[in-house]
């Protein structure tokens, strides 16, 4: 692909390879802050659980799964950004050697 040759061109020039770590490290840090995105999911959970849950009783019934199917995967989502610092920490050092 020729978007993978301008990159690995790119990748050659050390300034571009120091420039393009650093702003990856920026957006894990300030943009997906852990505790910011924490507090962003717990808000829409709180916000979204009484919506769904009268979707979820009218399509599925009152006995339904969906809550705790709900509450899993924001759990997962949580958890994702909770470690997602370690994540680009180590792709990066994998990278750049």
């Amino acid at each position: 692909c020729s978007k993978d040759s301008k990159f690995r061109s790119l990748w050659k020039n050390e300034s571009f390879r120091i420039a393009f770590s650093n702003r990856v490290l920026e957006i894990a840090e300030e943009c997906f802050d852990a505790e910011e995105m924490k507090a962003f999911i717990q808000h829409y959970m709180v916000e979204m659980e009484p919506i769904l849950s009268k979707s979820w009783k009218r399509f599925y019934g009152s006995q339904n799964q969906k809550r705790s199917e709900y509450i899993e995967r924001l759990t997962h989502i949580q958890s994702f950004f909770s470690n997602r610092k370690n994540y680009v920490d180590n792709w990066l050092s994998e990278f750049l050697q």
